[in-house]
């Protein structure tokens, strides 16, 4: 083997006269850090073709003859080719098996004629190495000769990157010990949590039972003030919510639970974009202004924060009189276009709308003048916003 910028190539095997001569070093020549992701053989009796595939998305062109029976070498990340083993088929590439470096075998592809002369051999790169270097040589290309069947084939390895391991689903908290029959017990907040009482919620008229821990529920003052008071609450583990909508409500027990909350749309009235998103209408910007209440109502800022966003996601693909109906339902629980300014999230929409709103003047006058009657303070902030960009 001779070796050169890290790189080492092993002997030639195969017929050394017959077939066009290839080199696959040239597709990744003076590209830094490339790492081999997949190469596809085709073969039968023989290796009859292959091709390589590159992280960058390189390939190279299809080295021998295509045939009816098509393998594919696939490498996951920070995954590499250590040892190729073959076998000399008279003198003829007859099979090949790739192992990497996390020990996956791929193969044996092709396999030989019946009566035939063997002679197997194996390439490490590993062997060439210096040892500190060994773990993180892998195969790099191919070169060789081809016609209707891979007719000789020698090997390059070279270095990979190092891949960084970094944590995965894991976080980060300071210890805390808790105190259970009189020992000492480091647990995370989570393992807290299922340690806390469970709280039953009833909800809305109806009375839907939530069950939530006490210990999740107290990141909101409200709850914390009455579960962890004198209150009647606290004694019976149990608060009534008639004036909530369960279906709202839920959000913010959903959100204090997972930082997320959900909206569920009926597909029978909703044409989805894909099979999870459905078209945002005025109904789900209806549902984000009535989370938006309760989270505010509560005092769970980032819900708030959260719900003012989804709600200006919405507004922004609604078209027509359907904007101003949403502002409308938005105004009746608070959510303004001064709250909707704060930190700039309106900057884009705002202005657009002076646009929109003398549009909508003209086109559905009846129900904006129904609007100015009956809130006043979007009137208001219309107006603002209309005479500001006359100035303008």
């Amino acid at each position: 083997m001779t070796s050169n910028r890290n790189l080492i190539s092993t002997e030639s095997r195969g017929l050394e006269t017959t077939g066009a001569h290839f080199d696959d070093g040239s597709v990744i020549q003076g590209l830094a850090d490339v790492t081999l992701s997949r190469i596809v053989i085709w073969h039968g009796k023989y290796i009859n073709a292959l091709t390589m595939h590159y992280s960058g998305g390189q390939e190279s062109v299809v080295r021998g003859e295509q045939s009816d029976t098509r393998a594919e070498v696939v490498l996951e990340s920070g995954e590499f080719i250590t040892i190729i083993e073959g076998i000399l088929d008279s003198m003829i590439l007859g099979k090949l098996t790739f192992v990497t470096n996390k020990g996956t075998r791929f193969g044996p592809y092709g396999r030989g004629r019946e009566v035939t002369t063997l002679e197997p051999f194996v390439w490490k790169a590993s062997n060439e190495a210096s040892a500190d270097l060994a773990s993180r040589m892998g195969l790099l290309y191919f070169s060789g000769h081809s016609s209707t069947h891979i007719n000789r084939l020698r090997a390059t390895f070279g270095l990979y990157p190092v891949v960084e391991l970094v944590p995965s689903d894991l976080k980060y908290e300071k210890l805390v010990s808790i105190e259970s029959n009189g020992s000492n017990i480091a647990l995370s907040s989570f393992a807290r949590n299922l340690m806390s009482p469970v709280i039953t919620l009833l909800v809305g008229a109806e009375n839907v039972q939530f069950h939530a821990s006490e210990a999740t529920l107290c990141r909101v003052a409200f709850f914390r003030a009455a579960l962890q008071g004198e209150f009647r609450e606290a004694a019976e583990k149990k608060i009534t919510l008639p004036d909530e909508r369960p279906e709202i409500f839920s959000a913010l027990i959903e959100h204090l639970y997972n930082g997320t909350y959900t909206y569920t749309y009926n597909p029978a009235t909703t044409t989805p974009l894909d099979d999870t998103t459905p078209v945002r209408d005025l109904s789900e910007g209806c549902f984000h202004v009535s989370v938006y209440a309760v989270a505010f109502k509560y005092g769970w800022q980032p819900l708030v924060d959260a719900a003012v966003r989804n709600f200006l996601c919405v507004l922004s693909k609604l078209v027509g009189i359907d904007i101003v109906r949403l502002w409308n339902a938005a105004y009746e629980d608070g959510l303004t276009v001064s709250v909707c300014s704060d930190g700039g999230r309106l900057a884009g929409f705002q202005k657009l709308l002076p646009k929109v709103l003398k549009e909508l003047y003209k086109s559905h006058a009846g129900e904006m003048e129904i609007t100015v009657t009956d809130m006043p303070s979007l009137a208001n902030d219309f107006m603002r916003l209309l005479v500001s960009d006359i100035e303008e």
